[in-house]
């Protein structure tokens, strides 16, 4: 389960996904072209709600432009994605 929320008023969204059962999980960012544009989260993840914080940053460290773009969440052996929109 993906769910993708703003944190009262913040132009910058907070990407949660719930687990079954603890595992591994990855939280990757793609633009509307299919390039990856940062990775948010890899690791152990426990079962239940885990919620991830994003600065509007690039895996470099520089502001990404506002706009559409898709959360994409690996774990239990599945994936799911959800368009989220930066604004600034």
């Amino acid at each position: 389960e993906l769910g993708i929320t703003r944190k009262g008023g913040s132009s910058v969204p907070e990407i949660s996904f719930r687990l079954r059962k603890e595992g591994q999980a990855q939280v990757d960012l793609f633009d509307l072209a299919g390039r990856k544009v940062a990775s948010l989260y890899s690791g152990h993840a426990a079962a239940g709600v885990t919620t991830v914080n994003w600065n509007g940053r690039g895996s470099r460290g520089v502001d990404l432009a506002r706009g559409a773009y898709f959360a994409r969440v690996s774990a239990e052996g599945a994936k799911a994605s959800k368009m989220l929109l930066l604004g600034r």
